[in-house]
């Protein structure tokens, strides 16, 4: 029996190709690098995100550098050998970074190396800069977080852009004085705001400043930026010298925020509010007292 295969053919329904859009990613490529001590993060033209922890024990045990850096989404960057100053460029886009300096418990390690420079240039956009100062616990584990004897110079310049600025400064700042011999402190931060709109907030703990000099400096640049300086509590102030100063160089800008402080000996405080060549306003204070 022969089976007869139907002539008919079958038609194929018309089918139209459609190309369906995919989700846009954005490739992140910052470098991170170290060379005789310097540490180099470097990032492009996109939306960087960059933090550095600097002075926390880094997953795993110890580190040399005791330096761990978070970046693009995830990826981990921890120094081979001891560094001494970061740089950080992170060039076009709307940027963000961070830096923690201090540790979340005491170390069995000790306290790190006690010196760091560190310079931080956002670059154009609209960026988001953060840092906390949190200082080192001891190993009894009841003693305050404090920073020094050291020196720490840090500074950023935020670039062209809306840019926003936060500082949180917890940390007792401590210098040693012994049998006639003062191993100060030194702790330098400054805020450079660039060109555009920028809101620039330090916040200072009730903490102890001793033996030591510490100076916090905010320039706006051109465009109409806000600055404040603000306390929670005294900021007890002793054989120091302590400089915290606004300028607000072009436009129209406000200086806020009230500080308390007290002073007792050897003590110079200073402060500059110069809200620059445009119509600003200052509802800056500070509020202080003096004690033998």
């Amino acid at each position: 029996m022969s089976i007869r295969r139907d002539s008919r053919k079958v038609g194929v329904r018309g089918c139209r190709p459609r190309l369906e859009g995919l989700e846009t990613r954005e490739l992140l490529a910052t470098r991170v690098t170290e060379l005789n001590g310097v540490l180099t993060i470097q990032g492009d033209n996109k939306a960087n995100q960059v933090t550095v922890y600097d002075g926390e024990d880094v997953p795993g045990g110890y580190s040399p550098s005791r330096i761990q850096v978070v970046y693009d989404g995830g990826k981990t960057y921890t120094p081979s050998g001891p560094i001494n100053s970061i740089n950080v460029n992170l060039l076009g886009g709307n940027d963000t970074f961070n830096y923690y300096l201090g540790d979340t418990q005491p170390s069995p390690y000790g306290l790190p190396d006690s010196m760091r420079t560190l310079r931080v240039s956002m670059g154009d956009g609209n960026d988001k800069a953060y840092s906390q100062i949190s200082g080192f616990g001891y190993g009894d584990g009841t003693s305050p977080s404090s920073l020094g004897p050291g020196r720490w110079d840090l500074r950023f310049d935020l670039g062209n852009g809306n840019d926003q600025f936060k500082l949180d400064e917890y940390a007792s700042l401590l210098g040693t004085s012994a049998n006639n011999t003062v191993n100060a402190n030194d702790v330098y931060i400054l805020v450079n705001g660039g060109a555009g709109n920028d809101n620039m907030v330090a916040n200072f703990a009730a903490a102890t400043v001793t033996n030591s000099y510490y100076d916090v400096v905010m320039r706006g640049g051109a465009g109409n930026d806000s600055m404040t300086m603000q306390s929670y509590g005294l900021v007890n102030m002793a054989n120091s010298t302590v400089n915290f100063d606004r300028y607000g160089d072009a436009g129209n800008n406000s200086l806020l925020g009230q500080v308390e402080y007290q002073l007792s000996s050897n003590t110079m405080f200073g402060h500059v509010l110069d809200s620059g060549s445009g119509n600003g306003k200052v509802k800056a204070t500070f509020k202080g007292q003096s004690r033998a």
